[in-house]
């Protein structure tokens, strides 16, 4: 996988891109037009034809008859139109709202997270999460990564994949218990018991881990 860029050097370089597109499309248009009436036989540039095919270059559909249609479609304007609309296309997958558009599996929910542990601050801010019956739920980072919508999902857990830090909370008895990966490739929990967990409002606190879910 690339290294991800920041969402402000991705708008930029979508906007230059579509201005770059409009621009040429544009002067392509007006380059052809100009060729059109400056041609010799017909001014009216209808009965040229585009490197010798059989359609004309310019009339493809009139609204209405007469030697000035109005209202016509062009073989100059489908070539603009199809050019704005690739340019509005790749610049709407690279602007920073369309990249926070992030598809989450059934039962997730976007919310804010603290997730600390041995005094190392893995996630703040932006989260998944998904709550479970009893009160268990995981969070995940903003990056993180799920099968079946980023990867296939082979249902076997093979092939499981992480992009991000994630973390359980579950109920243990009359207590709290969890554990989290201890790096982001990581599919299992690091090695190392939280030990007893007290709630304390949105956060979960342990001995060395502070686990906090705000939805």
């Amino acid at each position: 996988m690339g290294r991800n860029l920041p969402n402000s050097i991705k708008h930029n370089a979508a906007s230059k891109f579509f201005t770059l597109m409009i621009t040429s499309s544009i002067k392509m248009r007006f380059d052809i037009r100009q060729s059109d009436r400056t041609g010799s036989g017909d001014n009216s540039g209808t009965n040229k034809r585009i490197s010798g095919g059989t359609i004309p270059r310019r009339t493809i559909f009139d609204i209405r008859p007469g030697p000035n249609p109005i209202g016509c479609f062009t073989i100059v304007d489908r070539m603009t139109a199809r050019t704005i609309m690739a340019a509005l296309a790749i610049a709407f997958s690279l602007s920073p709202s369309h990249a926070a558009q992030h598809r989450l599996p059934n039962g997730y929910k976007w919310g804010r997270c603290l997730l600390v542990v041995h005094g190392e601050t893995r996630i703040s801010g932006k989260c998944s999460y998904q709550i479970e019956q009893g009160g268990d739920f995981n969070i995940q980072g903003p990056k993180q990564v799920f099968a079946g919508i980023d990867y296939p999902d082979t249902h076997s857990g093979a092939g499981e994949m992480s992009k991000d830090y994630w973390a359980v909370v579950y109920k243990d008895g009359d207590s709290w218990a969890g554990y989290a990966n201890g790096d982001i490739r990581e599919t299992h929990g690091e090695v190392g018991d939280w030990g007893e967990l007290r709630r304390e409002g949105a956060c979960y606190i342990g001995k060395d881990v502070k686990v906090c879910l705000w939805r």
